[in-house]
């Protein structure tokens, strides 16, 4: 089982990003939560393999896993109700120190844009362990973006 991190990629690498929030169906979230309960492992990948012949296309690297994530709690949390504290633990906070963009836009408009787009997500708290790879491997400095990121669709 993988996680892919798409453009927090660098703050995770960097050991800044430490919860995520991904709109599972219940089904998949029971399969993390036993892999909580056994103290088991993921795949911390930059890309989901799926995009690879999309990226490949565009000139850009193929997806790889990065590292390995442990989850460590996984809870339901409507996306209105995120703290202004999961800046950091988001990765965002890293993002904006670095000069780099999160969905085409500036890290704080868009943590502020996505709080408020509504919707109930779950949240997974994790420790990584990465794999040797590139400090900005998953996003190309001051990208941009022309479409919504995929938590964004309905």
């Amino acid at each position: 089982m993988i996680v892919a991190f798409a453009h927090t990629t660098p703050s995770l690498l960097a050991g800044r990003k430490t919860r995520t929030r991904r709109k599972w169906k219940d089904v998949h979230a029971a399969r993390v939560q036993k892999v909580i309960d056994r103290q088991g492992m993921l795949d911390a990948w930059d890309f989901s393999p799926r995009v690879k012949p999309m990226r490949l296309r565009q000139g850009l690297s193929a997806p790889r896993k990065v590292g390995v994530i442990r989850p460590l709690r996984l809870v339901r949390e409507a996306i209105g109700q995120m703290p202004d504290g999961d800046y950091e633990p988001e990765g965002f906070a890293y993002l904006w120190e670095q000069g780099l963009t999160i969905w085409g836009q500036d890290p704080q408009d868009a943590f502020d844009g996505w709080r408020a787009w509504g919707g109930v997500y779950w949240v997974l708290d994790f420790a990584f362990r990465t794999e040797a790879v590139s400090p900005l491997s998953g996003q190309e400095p001051r990208a941009t973006a022309s479409v919504l990121p995929p938590a964004f669709s309905r």
